[in-house]
């Protein structure tokens, strides 16, 4: 039988008992919009928790502070009871790793999109091949 992609690593990391299903959604969210409440929605019917992670120190003006962001994220998912939101301010799979998130979850508007988080799933893995990277695609509203 051939060995998993990823090698054996690959069946103990899926093998968690009965562990929470932890998910971090990171962006900066500079504001927040209907595509990141799609995404957020479906991943926290699949993920015990999802942390959605307010990044403090992204590389692109922004339009709202840090606290303005998290607050804006707040109020916009305040009825879904799994979803936590965080600033943070490190390297993402490392907030992962500090958060115990067992995935990063990234949402594809367009095929476009998808070049660019493949190589940022792939480098994740070489940081910390035990963080999944599902890939969600938005609704088309």
């Amino acid at each position: 039988m051939a060995t998993p992609p990823g090698g054996p690593a690959s069946t103990e990391r899926r093998d968690r008992g009965n562990e929470p299903l932890v998910a971090l959604y990171p962006g900066s969210f500079d504001p927040i919009h209907n595509g990141h409440l799609d995404v957020i929605t479906r991943a926290s019917a699949l993920f015990r928790q999802v942390i959605v992670g307010v990044y403090d120190k992204p590389d692109k003006r922004l339009t709202f502070s840090t606290t303005e962001r998290v607050h804006l994220v707040q109020t916009a998912v305040a009825d879904i009871t799994n979803v936590e939101v965080a600033s943070y301010s490190i390297l993402t799979v490392d907030y992962a790793r500090e958060r115990n998130a067992q995935a990063i979850i990234r949402g594809l508007r367009a095929t476009s999109d998808f070049d660019f988080e493949f190589q940022v799933a792939l480098m994740n893995r070489h940081l910390n091949s035990q963080i999944e990277a599902p890939f969600l695609m938005t609704s088309l509203e």
